[in-house]
């Protein structure tokens, strides 16, 4: 039982005057007159001081009322726990930096003895967590752990944990690491049963300007949560810094004599665009550049001011042999002061075409188009393999990565083949001609189809399109979804509907009549995506459209080979490792890993700036992954850009705070009697005692 307004219990103590009452001495009422008693001895008069009394049940019920007033004005009503809770103790989370920034000079070791000494501060009833932040927020000690721990207890099991950890190379993502310590101050409600008086996040950090803040804009920071930063200060603020911007091939002019000139020399040159900054208070500006293959001798040097950002354009090493890292000097600080190159590593893939014309010279050709579409890059080699009706696939399919037919192919072993292909996991693209036959696309297939030839006026339209489907990634922004300039002179009707001929088809695109263009057809484990229109100017002018080279990475995509990898990869990204298979991933520092299971991986995350070799199936590749670049800015921002955000920075007088809990609590309480109203209950019982009391002071009592 609670009490609204508790003060009203004191005048309870009035039930103190019905006793004095009852204990009151009454004089006789009742005169007996007699005769003369002159002759009678006077008898002197013994007082006594016995009180005693007579009307229990009277008095008794004086009292009841007395004290139901009292509770009645005092407004009672019943706390579950489930409801408002007492305010007890404090809430307070220790976040540390441990981000790539706090690598330089004994940062980490300053932050975690600020950590220990924060620790000490607060009462064994204060509710205590230590967190640490970089690209995430990581809960090392709960408030269960911490939870009836004395101080010194609490301040090793801080260190220990602090230095088990360590400092990692990531990015300093603050946003999502405050956001998630309010979602977990608002479970010290449920760890402890009581709400705490006040709630407080404490983050050590160098606060360097480039922290991430960008998800603090529009969160509602609770009214009841105080920030308190600590700054880890740096020695000084003298910090260069290089990064890798893009990597690009440096191809000679396009007139007659420079291509004569670059058809007998070496290969192009590979250029590296870096990034030169330098911090915004730094006092030196002297800088050199130089790869670690090359010896000490620099090559470039020069000046840069501070707060200065320059674009450098390098060629990398021409005859290296190992993975080059480019090196820099002039500052301070040598946490950020590498990039690490990889070697050009284009991924091989190898493409199948069974057609009956395999001729990658003429126009008429489905492969013609095919060929110039699939062109090399820096990430992407592919190799393209026609075969006619008279060659056996059945080892070129070993290797193959993804199939292609047309529907005019009538190789009965090379259909056989390439269909049990698919069926193990195998994705392929058919296009159905108008020289189509149907026996093949049916033993391809599995279903006849019963095509017809379409009847076209003038031309149809592409439209429709299931975005949503992974073959139609690429598409999914509207401005690049716009077929409407692609004519389709003949196509294929479909008897019936895809969906009732074959279980489980999707029709991914439609002509603009409604009639099914692309559909997607299961096939054992595999995939086939069925185009009804061939992609060759005779049919349509997709293969002429700027859409083709899209559709085909997206079918790409679809068979399982990315290439949309970043130009570079940072500390924090995933690791492309295959999916499937035994791989061995080799980091720059540490012990080798080996994954042999055949499910699906798990994600790999880069975790060091440095090389990773990752072996699989045979093939041996090496990623370079440096230092997230805003790690590089070092120089403490103005903590006032919190503020802006909507943060509630802590101050000395907590005063405030209190009384914001206070006000929350007591509104809490009065919505809560408000809902009970017990009061009524003892005004009624109140009532009732009276009335028995005045019914029972009215009667006489028995003389003796």
């Amino acid at each position: 039982m609670t009490w609204l307004f508790p003060f009203f219990l004191a005048a309870g103590a009035a039930i103190i005057a019905p006793i004095l009452l009852h204990l009151r001495r009454q004089p006789p009422q009742t005169r007996v007159d007699f005769s003369s008693l002159m002759f009678l001895a006077a008898t002197p008069i013994v007082t006594s001081t016995r009180r005693r009394f007579e009307r229990w049940l009277l008095l008794l019920l004086r009292c009841l009322a007395l004290l139901l007033l009292a509770a009645m004005f005092a407004r009672p009503f019943i706390v579950s726990k489930d409801e408002v809770a007492i305010a007890q103790g404090r809430a307070i989370i220790v976040l540390v930096d441990r981000s790539g920034s706090m690598q330089q000079g004994k940062q980490w070791a300053s932050a975690c003895a600020k950590a220990s000494e924060w620790i000490g501060k607060f009462t064994p009833q204060d509710y205590l967590a230590v967190g640490t932040v970089d690209r995430v927020l990581t809960r090392r000690l709960d408030f269960e752990e911490l939870e009836k721990k004395s101080k010194a207890e609490r301040q090793d099991l801080t260190s220990t944990d602090l230095e088990a950890t360590g400092c990692s190379y990531d990015a300093t993502h603050l946003d999502a690491a405050l956001r998630e310590a309010v979602s977990w101050l608002a479970e010290a409600n449920v760890g402890s049963g009581k709400v705490p008086a006040e709630k407080r996040i404490i983050l050590i950090s160098d606060l360097q300007e480039g922290a991430h803040l960008d998800a603090l804009r529009g969160f509602a920071w609770p009214d009841d949560v105080t920030l308190t930063c600590d700054l880890v200060k740096p020695a000084n603020v003298d910090n260069l810094s290089i990064s890798l911007v893009a990597a690009e091939e440096d191809t000679p002019s396009s007139t007659a004599a420079a291509a004569t000139l670059a058809s007998k020399a070496a290969p192009p040159t590979n250029l590296l665009r870096l990034r030169l900054a330098n911090a915004r208070d730094a006092k030196a500006d002297a800088f050199a550049l130089r790869w670690n293959l090359e010896g000490t001798t620099p090559i470039a040097s020069g000046q840069l001011p501070a707060g200065a950002t320059r674009v450098l354009r390098l060629p990398l090493p021409a005859s290296a042999t190992t993975p080059p890292v480019l090196e820099l000097s002039g500052d301070s600080w040598d946490f950020d002061n590498r990039v690490y190159m990889a070697p050009p590593q284009p991924r091989k893939v190898s493409v199948v075409c069974l057609t009956s014309r395999a001729e990658t010279t003429d126009a008429a050709t489905p492969l013609f188009y095919l060929s110039r579409a699939l062109q090399p890059s820096p990430h992407f080699l592919p190799t393209l393999s026609p075969l006619g009706t008279e060659a056996s696939q059945t080892d070129v399919l070993k290797t193959a990565q993804w199939l292609v037919l047309t529907a005019d192919y009538a190789n009965t072993k090379g259909l056989a083949d390439a269909t049990a292909w698919i069926e193990q996991g195998g994705q392929a693209l058919c296009s159905v001609g108008e020289n189509f036959n149907a026996t093949s696309l049916t033993q391809l297939l599995g279903h006849d189809l019963k095509l017809t030839e379409a009847e076209v006026k003038n031309f149809a339209l592409l439209a429709d399109f299931n975005v949503q489907h992974p073959v139609l990634r690429p598409f999914q922004d509207a401005r690049l979804r716009d077929f409407s300039k692609i004519h389709v002179w003949h196509y294929r009707r479909l008897a019936s509907a895809a969906e009732k001929l074959i279980p489980g088809a999707e029709v991914i695109a439609r002509f603009d009549n409604g009639d099914p263009a692309w559909l997607a057809i299961p096939r054992g484990k595999g995939r086939i995506v069925l185009m009804l229109h061939g992609w060759h100017p005779r049919d349509s002018q997709l293969a002429l459209s700027s859409r083709f080279v899209p559709l085909l990475y997206g079918l790409l995509a679809e068979a399982g080979i990315a290439l949309d990898e970043p130009v570079q990869f940072v500390v924090g990204d995933v690791l492309p490792v295959p999916s499937e298979g035994e791989v061995t991933i080799t980091p720059p520092k540490g012990d080798v890993q080996t994954i042999k299971t055949q499910e699906p991986h798990p994600l790999m995350l880069a975790k060091q700036p440095g090389f990773y070799k990752i072996t699989s199936a045979g093939t041996r590749r090496i990623i370079a992954v440096n230092l997230p670049p805003e790690e590089s800015r070092i120089t403490p921002m103005d903590v006032g850009k919190l503020t802006a955000l909507g943060v509630r920075l802590h101050t000395e007088s907590s005063a405030n705070i209190a009384l914001v809990t206070q006000d929350k609590q007591r509104l809490a309480n009065e919505v809560l009697e408000d809902q009970q109203q017990y009061w009524l209950i003892a005004l009624a019982l109140l009532l009732w005692v009276l009335g028995i009391e005045t019914w029972l002071a009215g009667r006489r009592p028995r003389t003796a």
